[in-house]
């Protein structure tokens, strides 16, 4: 993708002490830094003060667990609704019924919308929490087929 078609999208373009970045940064990071060979980045993105900067030797700093990866996930698309969008927690359920194709994907795989349903509780946590210069970090049960209620938060 070329730099005039990135630079013609509708992507919010947030200056680098925004605390919406710093509130996505660390995720965004744990997500993309799996490999041995993005640990330069890591280390580079560390500077910025978004995380804790690691010895080049180290293994992967990035999030390998699925279930924390999904989470991740969650909270980034929170963010992304509510802070640089401001959707409601009705608009954002309305937007991720949209994704049929995901849906019946997690239905099928686990009996519910699971991605949905981890997106509204994440949703429903941050609402919750003062916003703050620091990001703040929130785990939510995973859903699971042994009936975990997507509810449970617990805030780190």
């Amino acid at each position: 993708m070329s730099y005039t078609i990135m630079d013609s999208l509708p992507f919010p373009r947030l200056p680098i002490k925004d605390p919406r970045v710093a509130a996505l940064a660390p995720r965004v990071l744990q997500l993309t830094c799996i490999g041995q060979e993005m640990i330069l980045f890591w280390n580079a993105m560390a500077a910025h003060g978004w995380v804790e900067s690691v010895p080049e030797s180290a293994p992967a700093p990035g999030a390998s667990d699925p279930e924390h990866r999904l989470q991740l996930t969650a909270e980034i698309e929170v963010i992304v609704a509510r802070d640089l969008f401001g959707l409601t927690a009705d608009e954002l359920d309305y937007v991720l019924e949209t994704f049929p194709i995901v849906k019946r994907r997690d239905i099928r795989k686990h009996g519910d919308f699971r991605t949905k349903l981890m997106i509204l509780a994440a949703y429903a946590t941050f609402q919750t929490i003062k916003t703050t210069d620091e990001p703040q970090q929130t785990r939510v049960t995973p859903l699971s087929q042994h009936g975990h209620d997507p509810r449970q938060v617990e805030t780190l």
